[in-house]
């Protein structure tokens, strides 16, 4: 009986661990994620679709009840930790290589972005975040402590989703992934042919 639960222990820390050192892996185009934002008083529910995934980012409509299909629309995600908007000027490669280089996120690891937007990432300690998903431990996370231009805040991007699920801004302003629905058979993302793209379509040459 002792041994039987020592074996459960060690099983479910493997799977913990392994989630967490997994490289990173893109969401699907369709997948649909519905967020809650509070500003002050104020509470916005957006629901967001992944349009185009790559090796390293995601483009995706952060507001798709409101999309006017203009690059200013549409986000881009670079390692599931950078965001900007697709009509501004992308990182450098090397700028994503040291993105890509902080998965598997392991604390103490962290990365800078010297281009467009000055950032810097730091990956802190595991977190957990409750979420609808159905997919196994989406809402493990790790934190990852972020200056954004001028902007302090801290995320928790989950390892197995690929993408934060939270961001909490140094002014107290808090977002955090309600539900993440997978594509399902038979639905097709959003198509993206002649869309503005901006910049963002120097990712798909």
């Amino acid at each position: 009986m002792v041994r039987a639960l020592i074996l459960l222990v060690m099983s479910i820390a493997s799977a913990q661990v392994s989630a967490a050192q997994q490289g990173f892996q893109s969401p699907q185009p369709g997948t649909m994620i519905t967020w809650k934002y509070e500003f002050g008083d104020q509470t916005y529910i957006r629901l967001n679709e992944v349009v185009i995934s790559g090796e390293d980012f995601i483009i995706y409509d952060p507001d798709i009840q409101r999309s006017s299909g203009e690059a200013a629309d549409y986000i881009v995600e670079f390692s599931g930790v950078h965001s900007q908007s697709c009509d501004q000027p992308l990182p450098g490669d090397e700028d994503r290589a040291a993105l890509s280089a902080i998965w598997p996120l392991i604390p103490g690891a962290s990365a800078s972005v010297r281009t467009g937007v000055k950032s810097v990432y730091s990956v802190a300690e595991p977190m957990k975040v409750e979420l609808i998903s159905n997919i196994e431990g989406a809402g493990d996370a790790l934190s990852v402590q972020t200056a954004y231009g001028e902007a302090e805040m801290t995320l928790a991007v989950s390892p197995v989703l690929g993408m934060p699920v939270q961001v909490v801004w140094a002014s107290g302003d808090k977002g955090q992934v309600l539900e993440v629905i997978e594509p399902q058979g038979g639905l097709s993302p959003t198509d993206m042919a002649g869309q503005d793209l901006g910049y963002c379509s120097e990712l798909l040459e």
